[in-house]
């Protein structure tokens, strides 16, 4: 990988470079060096095997895990969208929804055999939770501040994987920059031509 592709991780162990538009960290990208998923007869590299002491060792079981199916992610996807239209059902009183054209569109989107679930978690964690949250989250008048329309531009380019965000920062940002529109009782999110359409409704 070239320098501008990766940004620099450091753990316990040193530095390790992991590709700039991921999510994970140091032994993250380790694990996914050195365990690879789906090897059926998988071993230790040689070098692991002589830095840790045999008692250790003895006490390690492999677990072997399959790449990630469309059919579990599809389970994903409403697993997490329940978590968060409870945030917001709790909280606000609002009701989230998807059509099924959107959660075809989030299964797309955010499956990958290589990355697994973490991939597809932050795909519906943008897609439910922050791009709703600056819609409900206005300025004056009802519209996005300039900051609001930066942060909406930052999480589509993040969608594309034209950068990487810190989904943390994100959320915090939104909170600081914005307040809860009042009146909303429900959003829906369809998807028409691979792009996604937020339709709020009020008292």
């Amino acid at each position: 990988m070239s320098q501008k592709n990766v940004r620099i991780e450091t753990d316990s162990m040193g530095a390790v470079e992991v590709a700039a538009d991921r999510y994970w960290g140091a032994q993250t990208e380790r694990s996914r060096t050195n365990f690879p998923i789906g090897v059926a007869r998988f071993r230790f590299p040689r070098s692991i095997i002589r830095a840790l002491a045999p008692e250790f060792l003895n006490r390690l079981k492999i677990v072997h895990f399959r790449p990630l199916s469309r059919s579990s992610a599809g389970r994903i996807v409403d697993q997490e969208l329940e978590r968060i239209a409870a945030r917001y059902r709790d909280l606000h009183g609002i009701d989230l929804s998807l059509t099924s054209a959107a959660r075809e569109a989030l299964v797309e989107q955010g499956f990958s055999e290589e990355y697994g679930a973490r991939h597809l978690v932050a795909q519906v964690e943008r897609t439910c939770n922050v791009e709703v949250g600056l819609r409900l989250h206005t300025g004056a008048g009802g519209e996005l501040s300039a900051e609001g329309r930066s942060l909406l531009t930052r999480i589509r380019e993040a969608r594309r994987n034209e950068r990487a965000i810190d989904e943390d920062a994100i959320r915090s940002a939104v909170a600081r920059e914005t307040r809860l529109h009042r009146g909303v009782t429900r959003v829906r999110i369809d998807c028409s031509a691979g792009a996604f359409e937020y339709l709020v409704e009020t008292d």
